[in-house]
């Protein structure tokens, strides 16, 4: 029935599944992964549909959200995934970012991790472009001046495609989400939050990829870019404050 030709027909389908998992959560192994494929449905009611069940899965047993973010994550990595597919995928991590992230750190970690690993995929930062540029083959018919023009007029591989500009500009809102409701967990000053080293991590990875995406031709993805940069920013002085702070609180103890 998931399978079927009728829009209907795979919209109930997806129906049944979600009510035998919130009956059954024990055979989440199998249902789960069945209605988190449906994400990637050749129709865009299905997928916003798939994404109304999980965000309800999420809200009646919220221990399943870690699980169901799991699930997400398998599925984006697939090697045959679209982009459209992912950007229905990421559609739903942000929804968990501002309704779970700021009560489960562990949720907040696996969001954090997933968004910048998608973001590198998309700019192409986590592999050596040399490794990932195909030779190139010189044409005959063109001399050899040409062929050297030709070479380097290829597009660098830290630039999105334009089918990816969406799935980019949802990213990059997802991470501004969790900024905006975890702030106080993710710049922990006392480093108490495991969410918080690897916020500060990530900071110092990719700031440079997003200072040259606050120069994208989309401005939507330009401005989702400055506002993570000024995020970043403030927190840090806050951050650099509060130290400051306790430094002289503990000289002051120490005298």
């Amino acid at each position: 029935m998931s399978h079927d030709d009728l829009e209907f027909h795979r919209k109930q389908s997806l129906n049944v599944l979600e009510h035998c998992l919130q009956s059954k959560p024990e055979l989440e192994d199998v249902i789960l992964s069945i209605i988190v494929n449906k994400l990637g449905d050749q129709s865009k009611k299905v997928q916003c549909h798939t994404i109304y069940l999980l965000i309800k899965l999420s809200q009646a047993h919220m221990e399943m959200t870690p699980v169901i973010v799991h699930e997400v994550n398998q599925f984006i990595t697939r090697s045959s995934v679209k982009s459209s597919h992912v950007y229905y995928s990421v559609a739903y991590l942000n929804r968990m970012a501002a309704m779970v992230a700021p009560k489960d750190e562990k949720v907040r970690v696996m969001l954090l991790r997933i968004y910048f690993s998608l973001f590198k995929k998309l700019l192409n930062t986590d592999t050596n472009p040399d490794e990932l540029a195909p030779p190139v083959k010189k044409d005959r018919s063109k001399s050899k001046r040409e062929n050297q023009r030709a070479a380097k007029a290829k597009p660098a591989t830290n630039e999105l495609d334009q089918e990816d500009n969406k799935v980019a500009e949802l990213v990059l809102k997802g991470v501004n989400i969790l900024m905006a409701k975890c702030s106080e967990q993710l710049f922990d000053s006392t480093g108490g939050e495991s969410s918080s080293a690897e916020m500060r991590r990530l900071i110092e990875e990719e700031t440079m990829s997003l200072f040259r995406l606050a120069h994208h031709d989309v401005l939507r993805i330009s401005i989702q870019a400055l506002k993570l940069l000024f995020q970043f920013a403030r927190q840090q002085k806050k951050l650099k404050k509060t130290r400051g702070e306790i430094e002289i609180a503990h000289d002051d103890e120490g005298a």
